[in-house]
């Protein structure tokens, strides 16, 4: 599915420049892979958490675990705020 996420400059407050901010893009390493457990293994194209979180921590958070038959989580999986590039 596709999504829109309101980025209208009148929706926002204390907006700021963020200067240096092409050395660390230029920095990042597309990847392209496929998703363990994955019925369709389809190749994927992305970023590995552990490189961004160095460069943006911002857009990186805790993803939490599914849950088995008898409820318990597995463990949480780090994740990344695409929207937030």
């Amino acid at each position: 599915g596709s999504y829109l996420n309101v980025s209208d400059r009148r929706a926002k407050d204390n907006i700021a420049a963020m200067p240096g901010i092409l050395s660390k893009l230029l920095q990042l390493q597309p990847r392209t892979y496929t998703m363990k457990g994955a019925v369709k293994q389809e190749s994927r194209l992305g970023f590995i958490s552990q490189e961004v979180a160095p460069l943006f921590p911002e857009l990186v958070g805790l993803v939490q675990g599914e849950a088995d038959s008898s409820g318990r989580r597995s463990e949480p999986l780090l994740g990344i705020h695409y929207a937030g590039f």
